[in-house]
């Protein structure tokens, strides 16, 4: 397996965060099993099978802690694994070392527990049967959380030409023909193919680095500069709206959920991305932007009201709870909210206001360990070099005519609700 090993030396933190991100092309056959292996692994490893005495060996090492977190950035697949070991200085523990905390940890993903005394090699029965019933019971849930339910059917029809518009968990019939043996194979053969990444911040330095993963044989180290497949992998197709689509999907509640997507062509890597994410602040992503105050605030149609940019999608979601019968409604002052943008009505109070949370937003990431790898990946996932530094400096010179001149460039693709219709209408779609 190949990993690009990526460090930043730095005395800041009392610990040394290490994110190792495996990257693939999103695509239908790959979501169960791809969904169901990070959860397989964190069950158990070769060295500690059981799932309780693996937990307590990572207390040992001073609470070294561990997490796992499934994503989808554009067309890419990502499982990011994350641990933090704190500095020895600071434990007063002559046998604790950072090499051994942190290749613990390595060595409990790269070779997970399996099937004792199977003439197969085989990921465990019974943590497999277990994690499936998990997802499946997550997959059932979904709509127990009709916001994340909402947001999810509006992001599949917006991205209807892209992977993307997958479910990260797959579908729950989907998951039942995987057994231990064909999951260990997807696993295999992911170690070979995946793009993994793995990123050290901490008092560490790189040289040290390359060499505890050196000692692990199936490992090969490539440079930090090596090219990859992700951008062009993550990347997705370039196509404009030509109609709106509208769906109504009934569902229980007093609520409906009113999602709006539109397309914004302004990726992370374009000059004009700041741009992008001053205008989703002034429009709503804050308790002062115009979504918040006009449609919750002043007209008092919705429960909440907000939007967001994902610059990997080229989207801008607005996402809104409103009465049934006051649906229309809110539909007409969120549309007010988007040609008041369009033609330059930005007050001073929503301009200065966004750029202090966005500022402010930035600042505090300087505070987190995760900042600079997750910085890292979202540039080697567009192909940006952007620094926290370059964005901070690149939002203090956006001007209001520049968001003016962007949101023109708004294109709506989707309405969709979901929740009960005014009058319980026949025609809604189940």
């Amino acid at each position: 397996m190949r990993v690009r090993l990526c460090v930043r030396p730095s005395e800041q933190f009392a610990t040394v965060a290490v994110s190792a991100s495996w990257s693939t092309p999103l695509t239908a056959e790959l979501l169960a099993p791809y969904a169901l292996i990070p959860f397989v692994i964190r069950r158990g490893s070769a060295s500690c099978p059981d799932t309780a005495e693996l937990r307590q060996q990572y207390e040992w090492r001073y609470g070294l802690r561990s997490s796992f977190e499934l994503q989808k950035r554009g067309n890419v697949h990502s499982w990011q694994a994350q641990c933090n070991a704190v500095l020895p200085a600071l434990t007063g523990d002559a046998e604790y070392t950072l090499e051994e905390a942190i290749t613990f940890w390595w060595g409990n993903l790269l070779f997970p527990a399996l099937e004792m005394g199977s003439e197969v090699r085989a990921f465990r029965t019974d943590y497999l049967s277990q994690e499936k019933q998990n997802i499946q019971r997550r997959i059932a849930s979904q709509k127990n959380d009709a916001v994340s339910y909402a947001y999810d059917q509006t992001v599949k029809l917006t991205m209807r030409h892209d992977a993307h518009r997958f479910s990260i968990w797959g579908e729950s019939e989907e998951l039942e023909p995987w057994n231990g043996e064909s999951l260990l194979n997807v696993f295999e053969d992911w170690k070979t193919h995946a793009v993994i990444d793995v990123y050290i911040q901490g008092s560490v330095d790189a040289e040290t680095c390359k060499s505890w993963f050196a000692k692990f044989s199936v490992v090969e180290l490539v440079d930090e500069t090596a090219t990859s497949q992700l951008h062009e992998w993550a990347s997705v197709s370039a196509f404009l709206p030509e109609q709106v689509i509208e769906e109504w999907e009934t569902g229980d509640g007093e609520q409906v959920k009113l999602n709006l997507a539109y397309h914004l062509p302004v990726s992370r890597s374009s000059d004009q991305f700041p741009i992008a994410m001053m205008l989703n602040g002034v429009l709503g992503g804050y308790a002062h932007s115009k979504l918040f105050q006009h449609v919750r605030e002043k007209a008092s149609l919705a429960y909440y009201a907000s939007s967001r940019f994902d610059a990997m999608t080229e989207r801008v979601m607005i996402q809104t709870g409103v009465a049934p019968e006051r649906e229309e409604e809110a539909r007409s002052v969120i549309f007010a909210q988007i040609e008041s943008l369009q033609n330059g009505e930005i007050t001073e109070d929503e301009w200065m206001q966004t750029k202090a949370m966005l500022s402010n937003a930035l600042r505090e990431r300087e505070d987190d360990p995760s900042a600079w790898s997750e910085m890292v990946h979202a540039n080697r996932l567009s192909g940006a070099n952007w620094t926290l530094q370059s964005l901070m400096e690149a939002l203090h010179r956006v001007t209001p005519e520049q968001v003016t001149n962007l949101a023109k460039s708004l294109i709506l693709d989707v309405v969709y609700r979901y929740g009960p219709k005014h009058g319980g209408d026949e025609h809604a779609h189940d």
